[in-house]
């Protein structure tokens, strides 16, 4: 049966009074009697000190003190049982790692304790009595806990590319690092850790829009454990709606109709997915600038006072982050110019063909038919801004037949030829 302190201290008092009263004693006796004496006197002194050491230091140690979950305002920790009959436990806490007072009491070898431990808490186990608390059979050493960190705050989309996206937040109170997740269809993927406020996620594409969530999920690690939140909706997140990417360049840029009385021509062009907004150039074959701007539509935007000559036509989409806007590529360009107005002289079986000149072109094809919905058939390609036509179809015109006429005007870039849109044709009763 293990004695309590103050009984220890008390029986080692007695053992050295013993030992001072035999010393005392064999002073009168002879040299050879002396050393005998003291000799089975020093010897059992020893045995006594060591019984009594023993005797104070029988405290053992409770092992495998270690956490294993934790919440927001809960820790929950468990340690290897000590053997023995008539064990409980008491589980103390402290600030500073040097004093500790009693915070709850266990029967078996885990506890849950009630503790916010965003700061520094220390947790360690005694095994004692369950008679009495005072007698103690074993105590472990102390570890530090951590609870689950603050939820971060003001999480927002900073900058972007076309695959990849810049996010920050507000520090999270308690938190020592960060877990950047992505949710793909309901699935969960770690993509990274920092410890900072601020970081970059990369491999977006296009198609994953509408199901990628970006979340950042502040972790508190201590002794080796890690308190974080678990889940989607436990985990600070953007949705999909406020994830913006870099958009792609735009493709199908073409001009949709002609005006050309109006001297006004509309195109359009695909959506990108991800936009806030477009904006075009437009320039003359000579590559002047004629305007710019900000687009509504993508399926009818009208350029005005246009002019007999080549444009070309470009176009980008942006969104905007962090109030910046980010723009993507420039589509290609979309040459065009306004359909030739042509002018017709009947001369006996002879036709006569004129038309406007088209600055940037480098030639013209005329076209001929006897049908105003469809046959048109190529007369020629010319420099000349003139045609006098004899023959349709290796016939010579007849004078009683009405003929339709289209001239278009041809602009070589490179190895590609841009023609103007034939939209009207032409003819003589």
């Amino acid at each position: 049966m293990c004695k309590h302190r103050w009984e220890r201290t008390f029986d080692t008092v007695i053992i050295f009074y013993y030992i001072v009263s035999i010393i005392n004693e064999v002073k009168n006796e002879g040299s050879m009697k002396i050393s005998k004496k003291i000799s089975v006197i020093t010897l059992a002194a020893l045995f006594s000190l060591l019984f009594a050491m023993t005797a104070f230091g029988a405290t053992g140690k409770v092992t495998g003190l270690k956490q294993e979950k934790a919440s927001t305002n809960t820790v929950s920790i468990a340690w290897d049982n000590y053997l023995g009959t008539n064990v409980k436990y008491i589980i103390e806490t402290s600030y500073d790692n040097q004093t500790f007072k009693r915070t709850d009491s266990s029967y078996s070898a885990s506890d849950l304790l009630y503790v916010k431990a965003l700061k520094p808490v220390y947790v360690r186990v005694k095994a004692v009595s369950t008679t009495s608390e005072n007698t103690v059979y074993a105590i472990s050493d102390s570890i530090q806990v951590a609870s689950v960190p603050a939820d971060v705050k003001d999480l927002r989309q900073t900058t972007a590319t076309t695959s990849s996206i810049t996010i920050s937040w507000t520090a999270s109170e308690g938190a020592t690092s960060y877990e950047i997740v992505r949710f793909v269809n309901n699935n969960e993927y770690v993509v990274g850790s920092t410890t900072s406020t601020t970081y970059t996620v990369d491999g977006f594409n296009n198609k994953l829009k509408n199901d990628t969530y970006v979340g950042v999920r502040p972790v508190r690690t201590v002794n080796g454990f890690s308190a974080k939140t678990t889940g989607f909706y436990n985990t600070e997140y953007l949705s999909p709606y406020k994830i913006n990417l870099v958009p792609e360049k735009v493709q199908g840029l073409a001009i949709t109709n002609y005006y050309n009385s109006l001297k006004e021509v509309t195109f359009g062009f695909t959506q990108p997915e991800y936009n806030d907004g477009y904006v075009y150039e437009l320039y003359t074959y000579k590559k002047k600038k004629v305007s710019s701007g900000n687009l509504s539509s993508i399926s009818y935007n009208t350029l005005k006072n246009i002019k007999n000559q080549f444009y070309k036509l470009r176009v980008r989409a942006y969104v905007t982050i962090d109030n910046k806007n980010y723009y993507g590529a420039w589509s290609d360009y979309t040459v065009f110019a306004l359909q030739p107005k042509v002018g017709l002289k009947k001369s006996g079986k002879k036709l006569k063909i004129t038309w406007k000149k088209v600055s940037g072109a480098k030639n013209y094809t005329v076209y001929m038919s006897t049908s105003k919905t469809g046959g048109y058939k190529k007369l020629t390609t010319t420099k000349k801004r003139a045609y006098t036509a004899k023959k349709f179809k290796k016939k010579k015109l007849n004078k009683k037949k009405t003929y339709y006429v289209y001239v278009v005007a041809n602009r070589k870039e490179g190895k590609k030829t841009y023609k103007s849109k034939a939209v009207n044709c032409y003819y003589l009763y």
